[in-house]
């Protein structure tokens, strides 16, 4: 098996089908997201859709997750008069049947009898043509960034580069770096933008070699608002995980190849997939059983 081969096995093995249980797990959970929502806020008109890896092509099966959105149009002042009102009532609706942890701009819910890997984004749009909004921040220097959620699919969407996101994500998991989604991404398609190298395996080669050569030159911007400070995302820190990440790696894939970076993810495929299809019994135990007990 060449190395292009193993590692597109590698990507194939760790794709989330829309006909999976996986997704008809996350299809189920945003229905229930969604009603609540709409209940809650029975005198709105939120706008409710997928965002993130589902919306991008960028989902793996080994870390898979969903982001909704939930924005509310600008003049929409009973779900809230500030942006932080609006993240608080969301977060309030959510708590009617879920735990909910508040994270830098969404609310990721949990239940006690799932691993539901879902994330809320609330917002609200700043026009009538629903493209930008303002979204709430935890932690940052300003309560609030403008966005567009649009315009974040698209660039990664149509980068040219999501299987090396995908690899990225992957190799991410494997080493254990705390970095975020969203400025992995951005770094992965800056760094091949100004490369001409070619290939599945070169290409991710040459991430790992700027992550392990240049940390502390790593520098990322929102394609949907240059005004946004993401500098909070690449820390000293996360740069000299970064670092000792993709250098550990390297030599790893020089002594026994990429088997040695990737085996882990490939045995674990199975094993959340059967906790896909566990979790689909629990959530509905009056389904009638393969082996005809109901």
């Amino acid at each position: 098996m060449t190395n292009y081969t193993y590692l597109q096995s590698v990507l194939d093995a760790q794709v989330v089908g829309d006909d999976g249980q996986e997704m008809k797990n996350l299809r189920a959970a945003r229905a229930e997201v969604e009603g609540l929502i709409n209940i809650h806020f029975s005198g709105s008109s939120p706008t409710i859709r997928y965002g993130g890896s589902k919306a991008k092509g960028t989902m793996n099966l080994i870390d898979y997750d969903l982001d909704i959105i939930c924005y509310f149009p600008r003049g929409d002042t009973p779900a809230g008069k500030t942006i932080e009102e609006i993240y608080g009532n969301v977060k309030a609706a959510l708590e009617k049947k879920y735990s909910v942890v508040p994270r830098t701009t969404a609310l990721r819910i949990r239940d006690s009898k799932r691993d539901l890997h879902i994330d809320v984004v609330p917002g609200r749009f700043i026009d009538d043509t629903k493209t930008y909004a303002f979204v709430h921040q935890n932690g940052g220097d300003k309560s609030w960034l403008q966005t567009n959620l649009d315009e974040h699919v698209d660039y990664i969407r149509d980068s040219g580069c999501v299987p090396e996101i995908r690899l990225a994500k992957l190799w991410r998991h494997c080493a254990g770096v705390s970095v975020r989604t969203f400025p992995l991404e951005l770094l992965v398609i800056k760094i091949l933008k100004s490369s001409n190298v070619a290939g599945l395996e070169n290409r991710f080669m040459r991430v790992l070699e700027e992550f392990r050569d240049n940390s502390r030159g790593l520098s990322i911007k929102d394609p949907a608002n240059e005004g946004n400070d993401l500098s909070g995302a690449l820390n000293a820190s996360v740069c000299a995980a970064l670092w000792a990440a993709a250098a550990a790696t390297l030599r790893t894939v020089a002594n026994g190849g990429w088997e040695a970076v990737f085996d882990k993810v490939m045995a674990s495929t199975e094993t959340v997939r059967s906790a896909a299809l566990r979790t689909a019994i629990v959530t509905n135990p009056s389904r009638t059983q393969p082996w005809g007990i109901k």
